[in-house]
């Protein structure tokens, strides 16, 4: 008697694992099925944010200028080192050391 009621046991066990199994591979599949239909939901909505301005400057805690961006303006009158005349508008980006002095100039003109 005792084996049989262990058997009945152990049937009912796996009978209960199984749909346990079974509801857990459902819920899985579910997600799976619903994680590839909305693949942008991961990825950032639009484009990056746009910083405009005349003359944008970054100010460290002193009020001091580290960091400015300028367009200079194209002059016509300039004359250049190779016979031509005329200087082409230009983006000037200028980082200052602690001091406000400039350390880094490039600069960028379209030919």
């Amino acid at each position: 008697m005792a084996q049989r009621w262990c058997a009945s046991a152990k049937l009912a066990w796996e009978e209960t694992a199984s749909a346990l199994l079974i509801a857990l591979t459902v819920v899985n599949m579910t997600l799976l099925i619903l994680s590839l239909a909305r693949p942008s939901a991961a990825v950032a909505a639009g484009g990056a944010p746009v910083i405009r301005g005349h003359a944008p400057e970054i100010v460290d805690d002193r009020g001091r200028v580290r960091a400015s961006i300028a367009v200079l303006p194209a002059d016509p009158a300039v004359k250049m080192p190779d016979g031509t005349t005329g200087y082409p508008e230009t983006v000037l980006l200028r980082l200052n050391t602690s001091d406000g002095r400039p350390d880094v100039r490039p600069g960028a003109a379209h030919n």
